[in-house]
């Protein structure tokens, strides 16, 4: 780090050392370039009311910033005109929750077999949480065929 620093430091002061490049001369011009505004739009201005304003900030700050404040309105309404009329993405969300849902019940009647087979559960226990599972299965199920 202190070595770049070093380079850069001598760089700087050998570049203070080097001549300054010579002027460009003038003589031999005979046409200076046009000048950036019009006579008569300077005139025009110049003998306005609002003279004692800067006409670019005039500009700026009266018609730039307003038009951009109206374009970025058009293009939000547009955005929630879109996200509207897309409906389906509310859809598709409530069917990945369904089919998570789905796999976790089954997942659940999976282990409850499981469990019963290593006879940590009683036959009345097993089939009451079975029976409830199955029911919630079925009504997930039912709601995913109203889906598709």
């Amino acid at each position: 780090m202190k070595d770049k620093l070093l380079k850069v430091a001598i760089f700087i002061f050998i570049f203070t050392l080097l001549p300054a490049a010579p002027a460009l001369s003038t003589v031999g011009v005979t046409k200076k370039s046009p000048e950036f505004h019009n006579v008569g739009h300077v005139r025009f201005w110049g003998d306005s009311a609002l003279s004692g304003i800067d006409a670019h900030l005039f500009v700026f700050l009266f018609i730039i910033i307003p038009l951009c404040a109206v374009g970025f309105l058009l293009y939000k309404h547009k955005q929630k005109a879109k996200e509207g009329d897309d409906p389906g993405g509310k859809e598709e969300e409530i069917f990945h929750h369904l089919v998570t849902r789905q796999k976790s019940l089954m997942k659940m009647i999976q282990q409850l077999e499981e469990q019963r087979g290593k006879s940590q559960l009683n036959e009345e226990t097993y089939q009451k949480l079975k029976d409830e599972y199955n029911r919630r299965l079925s009504k997930v199920e039912a709601k995913l065929e109203e889906l598709i």
